[in-house]
């Protein structure tokens, strides 16, 4: 239901919460396609990408970060980032990467960090392009989105990636936080 009316109601009110009524449906309709869209596009790139809200409950989780951290979308979904992104001890990331991120109110480069793969227990080195991006949610709460990038597939080539990180995501995260923004109004 997108409008009410009360009784009695004169056809000016019945009108105008109709016209409301068609106006927030196709809203909705609207902000689901481009959720969907998003999620599809999320879903596709070769990177892992988890969001998360401002505590660190992971919000979102897509198939390739599943494949790097070793957790599965159901069992990942309300845990702690903590709990799911297993840091390797070396120095190179911090206990907890989202607190972090957001405490600087700037991104976290992650290249060169080490996580557990919690089903393998095999160690993944983080590529360059891997990132904390801390942003602002749809309720004014602050969220992180994680990308990350890693090799977890054996290949017999070698081969050479030039990304730049801040147009990566700036492009994912402009779109995120468009989504988030839409949802919001």
């Amino acid at each position: 239901a997108f409008g009410y009316v009360s009784k009695p109601f004169n056809f000016v009110e019945l009108r105008m919460a109709i016209d409301l009524a068609i106006r927030n449906g196709f809203r909705e309709r609207r902000v689901c396609k481009q959720r969907d869209a998003m999620q599809e596009v999320l879903e596709q790139i070769d990177h892992g990408v988890i969001i998360t809200d401002a505590d660190g409950s992971i919000n979102y989780l897509n198939r390739h970060a599943e494949a790097l951290t070793g957790c599965a979308t159901s069992q990942a979904i309300q845990r702690n980032i903590v709990d799911v992104l297993q840091a390797v001890d070396d120095g190179c990331m911090p206990e907890n990467p989202i607190a972090t991120a957001l405490a600087a109110e700037s991104p976290l480069e992650l290249s060169g960090a080490r996580i557990r793969n919690a089903i393998t227990g095999d160690t993944v080195v983080l590529q360059d392009g891997s990132a904390v991006v801390p942003f602002a949610g749809g309720d004014d709460r602050h969220a992180a989105a994680l990308t990350l990038r890693a090799d977890v597939t054996p290949t017999t080539e070698a081969h050479t990636e030039t990304v730049c990180i801040r147009e990566y995501l700036d492009t994912v995260i402009a779109g995120l936080v468009r989504a988030y923004e839409t949802v919001g109004r």
